[in-house]
């Protein structure tokens, strides 16, 4: 069922404990490319792909078998969350960000800010330069919403071939986004390239097997090896933003 703001109709109950509402989105909101020339001022002196793992790790915990998770509340400031492995040295970068959070303050949500510094990040790193961005999101007040999440958002890396596709397929992404997104820092066929050949020697690296070895995932492979870093960024841009507002079902997107 997930949240309330799936709900539609006239016998919309109440939102329940169980559905985590949040709070209202902000009612005046920061001028988000002002915002967006901060970012891209700090993230000279700073390590891009951090920033990148950042909203990844926010927007990645979406589930859409119950719809719970996404970045929207932007809960990974909070614990049980930001205290999983998976999460480990993010507290410093949510930490850097806090002087530009300050500067705007309520007219900023953090879960904006992730989002958008993730969109800088990657842009910076060769992403397409027309990565859309839709301000709007709102603060959960507590890491309430972490706890049904905790075996899916904090579990060890896939094992399996199997595994990989399963957790791609609660994410609700399809097989194309996955393989789009293998590169969200670096999205070239040169690098694909690499990681297929290092994976022949490597058996360990199970997302990098999966590419080669799983056919739905080797198709799309297959495909961006011929497309081209055009075709391949523009999916990747298509990707990133779907996985970031895979949470907004109310809008706007």
């Amino acid at each position: 069922m997930g949240p309330v703001s799936r709900m539609v109709g006239p016998d919309v109950a109440p939102p329940q404990p169980w559905q985590f509402p949040l709070p209202d989105p902000p009612t005046k909101l920061a001028d988000m490319d002002k915002v967006a020339a901060d970012l891209d001022k700090l993230m000279k002196e700073k390590d891009l792909s951090d920033f990148v793992r950042l909203a990844m790790n926010s927007a990645g915990t979406y589930r859409h078998t119950d719809h719970l998770g996404g970045c929207n509340g932007a809960r990974i400031r909070f614990s049980p969350g930001k205290d999983w492995k998976t999460n480990a040295g993010l507290d410093k970068t949510l930490a850097s960000l806090e002087p530009i959070k300050s500067s705007y303050g309520d007219s900023l949500p953090w879960a904006d800010l992730i989002v958008l510094a993730g969109n800088v990040a990657v842009k910076r790193l060769g992403a397409p330069v027309d990565l859309p961005f839709c301000a709007g999101r709102t603060d959960a007040l507590d890491g309430a919403g972490w706890e049904p999440l905790g075996e899916y958002g904090n579990a060890d890396p896939p094992k399996t071939i199997e595994e990989v596709a399963d957790r791609n397929a609660l994410r609700g992404m399809t097989e194309k986004e996955f393989v789009a997104l293998c590169f969200p820092v670096y999205p070239s066929v040169a690098a694909l390239s690499d990681l297929l050949e290092s994976a022949k020697s490597d058996d360990e690296d199970i997302t990098a097997q999966a590419l080669i070895y799983h056919p739905d995932f080797k198709n799309w492979v297959d495909y961006y090896l011929s497309a081209g870093d055009d075709k391949y960024a523009h999916d990747f841009g298509c990707a990133w933003t779907n996985l970031m507002n895979a949470d907004r079902f109310d809008g706007p997107v």
